[in-house]
């Protein structure tokens, strides 16, 4: 019901708020104070996470996610955000970046989203690989105008080159030739939750993926076993266990991929039974 600190723009109030939630939106937690989570302590950490969720809760709001302020985190957060929500949010500005090629799994539950893009055609690129891949896509605005054209949020604002109209007709568009759906962040889908995880540790004579050494197989009870290749129908993880890049080498078709913002390997691009993985 207030004002934004930034501009003064008229904020929604909380029966707004429910309206929307009534309607089918989802309503999640971004924190109490909005500090970067990489500055706090863990347990200024632990209060951000619960208070805010308590607060929401409060209010009457059904929440169950939570989008860290900035997109700000560290991979180590996310067992104690995993006490209160059952997803968290972080953001990426690299256009080739974020979940496509990808699933959701349980013991991943960090994922990005596309923050501020200005650009119509490739906000039109980013849906449409969607579409072709059968993934999810997850675009974050911060302001609109009066006209209802996107604005960047910060000190150096930028305008976008189509508004919030253009965006749901095309939405509208795809949803009535290829199906595709709108969700909330909750509702993402999870990986096969008996399937097996093969983490990349890269500790291998060579960077190759066939290399058994390279990995290290994490089953659906919890149970670590190292030195076993992925095999088809498991979900392979590239994070911050390894910065060594891979040599895709098997012919196997995974569940799922993921490649978690923080894994510092460089690019490469490689084929997985016939779609184009970008890692």
């Amino acid at each position: 019901g207030g004002e934004t600190a930034e501009s003064n723009v008229p904020c929604m109030d909380l029966t707004e708020l429910h309206v929307l939630q009534s309607s089918g939106w989802e309503i999640g937690s971004h924190s109490v104070s909005h500090t970067a989570f990489t500055g706090l302590t863990p347990e200024e950490i632990t209060y951000e996470y619960s208070e805010s969720r308590d607060i929401l809760v409060n209010l009457g709001f059904e929440v169950d996610t939570f989008a860290y302020p900035y997109g700000s985190y560290r991979p180590d957060m996310a067992s104690e955000g995993m006490k209160y929500y059952s997803r968290l949010r972080t953001t990426s500005t690299i256009i080739i970046a974020g979940n496509f090629m990808s699933e959701h799994p349980n013991s991943l539950p960090t994922t990005g989203a596309y923050m501020d893009v200005l650009s119509w055609d490739q906000v039109k690129s980013l849906i449409d690989r969607a579409i072709y891949t059968d993934t999810t896509v997850i675009l974050l605005y911060h302001q609109l105008t009066a006209d209802g054209t996107f604005r960047t949020g910060g000190a150096s604002p930028g305008y976008a080159d189509y508004d919030i109209q253009t965006l749901v007709d095309y939405i509208v568009e795809m949803r009535e030739l290829y199906g595709l759906q709108t969700i909330n962040y909750r509702d993402l889908p999870d990986s096969a939750p008996d399937a097996d995880t093969y983490v990349w540790c890269r500790e291998g004579g060579s960077s190759n993926a066939s290399d058994p050494a390279n990995w290290y197989r994490r089953s659906a009870d919890g149970t670590i076993t190292y030195d076993v290749v992925p095999t088809s129908g498991s979900n392979v993880v590239f994070n911050e266990t390894s910065s060594e890049n891979c040599d895709w080498d098997l012919d196997i078709i995974p569940h799922s991929v993921y490649v978690a913002s923080s894994y510092p390997g460089s690019s490469y691009i490689t084929v997985v039974s016939g779609y184009n993985l970008m890692v």
